[in-house]
């Protein structure tokens, strides 16, 4: 995945700051910028910072020094890997304790003072066709920025709302998730005006549960909402039904 910032470049102190991270370089890294954010090493290059993630099976550490070999000299990582302190090459390193967590900072950084409004989608089925069909309603008055595709986890969110040009006046974000925790996480990100829960369905059951845990999840959406924000839910569905929030606009649909 790589997104282009939507200011068009930011100094990697100033992201550093931002995000809550460290800035470790090896180079006078005070004028240091980058104008892509990117989380695949062979997409990294000198204008990238490449974000390295530590999964199930894949660490991105384990890339870092092939991303510096291929021009790349900005990080965003836990730690600075030895073979790249060894290797001679210059680079810009924030350290954090998790990549995902401090780039979600930054995210939430990037927009809180802006201008523009936030419109959030979740559900269980239908996520992207109706986040799609909002941004082209509102795209009839507004200048529209909506999430990439379908990245709607707690990494591809984030870096959507990172890619949202100055000029975008609402910003349509999907979330998705696979476990408690995640959708509270972009909403916190993100800072919606409006939330929508288009359903609730039988997928991820391994890991919520039940239907109920299902709809505890989704209804995690409201966890970044301001407190005049609009939750619009679905009325057909029994375990929304009863959904009465305070200090929050709910309507049914």
């Amino acid at each position: 995945m790589k997104i282009k910032i939507g200011t068009g470049r930011i100094r990697a102190e100033e992201f550093a700051e931002l995000c809550g991270g460290v800035l470790c370089a090896n180079f006078d890294a005070e004028e240091s910028f980058f104008s892509y954010i990117c989380t695949d090493s062979r997409e990294a290059d000198e204008h990238s910072l490449f974000v390295a993630i530590k999964g199930e099976r894949v660490d991105g550490h384990d890339y870092i020094l092939s991303a510096a070999k291929s021009g790349c000299r900005h990080f965003l990582c836990q730690q600075i890997p030895q073979d790249l302190l060894e290797s001679g090459l210059i680079f810009a390193v924030i350290t954090c304790e998790e990549p995902i967590a401090a780039l979600g900072c930054f995210a939430r950084a990037y927009n809180e003072f802006r201008d523009n409004k936030m419109v959030a989608v979740t559900g269980s089925v239908g996520k992207t066709t109706t986040k799609e069909m909002i941004a082209a309603v509102l795209s009839k008055g507004f200048s529209v920025h909506k999430t990439v595709e379908n990245h709607n986890s707690v990494l591809g969110m984030p870096m959507s709302l990172v890619a949202m040009e100055p000029s975008a006046e609402v910003m349509v974000a999907e979330m998705g998730t696979g476990a408690f925790g995640e959708i509270s996480f972009m909403s916190k990100t993100a800072m919606p005006d409006v939330a929508c829960i288009t359903n609730i369905g039988s997928s991820h059951m391994e890991s919520l549960g039940s239907r109920e845990g299902i709809c505890r999840a989704k209804l995690e959406i409201i966890d970044g909402m301001s407190s005049d924000g609009l939750l619009i839910l679905n009325g057909d569905e029994p375990l929304l039904a009863s959904v009465c929030q305070k200090n929050m606009r709910v309507c049914y649909v």
